[in-house]
């Protein structure tokens, strides 16, 4: 994305002049690059955090940049209306995901210890992790915990239904999202545990429906 281009026109300056040019280049050069950087994973990153973190890193990287042009008048920034409708863009998006994550005006992970035990609100936060598969990777350990919980009430055919939820779930995001930008949660242990779990919950709900 090249945001900026340099019109220096003829130059009659003296070495000094120069120098100081040069070295302003290599900042907005700098500045160019943090924020192509950042918009790139404010876009783009399977991890919610971090395209909130680098959305907010882009806007203080604007800022400065539009600073240092001010203050360098020969550097012209190009496709500045386009840079700042596409941040808005993100803003929007980033804000309509962080508020479809919440409960009670509190992200699900919040809730994790407090309401580990509760199988109805694990329920629940299984079901946020699941919507947001196409923007973030799912947490597996909302799933585990409705296994877990499921598995002490012998409903087996509730913990099959999770643990396929979540395998499925992450392999539909491998698929459109990949793991490029984030963990790759086929990796993690909770993973793993979930993936050998189903079919032990399978043998378990066979032979309860026997």
């Amino acid at each position: 994305m090249g945001i900026f281009s340099l019109l220096f026109g003829k130059k009659e300056v003296g070495s000094e002049s120069t120098t100081r040019n040069e070295f302003a280049l290599q900042q907005a050069n700098r500045l160019n690059e943090i924020l192509h950087d950042s918009m790139d994973l404010a876009s783009n990153s399977g991890n919610i955090e971090i395209r909130i973190y680098r959305l907010e890193l882009a806007k203080e990287t604007l800022d400065k940049l539009k600073k240092h042009c001010k203050e360098f008048p020969f550097i012209k920034m190009e496709n500045l209306v386009n840079v700042e409708r596409d941040l808005e863009r993100f803003t929007k998006e980033l804000d309509k995901i962080k508020n479809a994550s919440l409960i009670d005006g509190k992200p699900v992970w919040e809730y994790a210890e407090d309401k580990k035990h509760d199988l109805d609100f694990m329920k629940k936060c299984c079901n946020i992790e699941s919507k947001a598969n196409t923007i973030s990777c799912p947490a597996p350990f909302y799933f585990e915990r409705v296994a877990i919980l499921s598995r002490k009430e012998k409903n087996y055919a509730q913990e099959v239904e999770y643990c396929e939820a979540y395998l499925n779930t992450i392999s539909k995001f491998a698929n459109e999202v990949g793991f490029e930008n984030c963990f790759d949660a086929r990796k993690s242990a909770r993973y793993r545990k979930i993936a050998e779990r189903l079919p032990k919950a399978k043998k378990l709900l066979a032979k309860q429906q026997k």
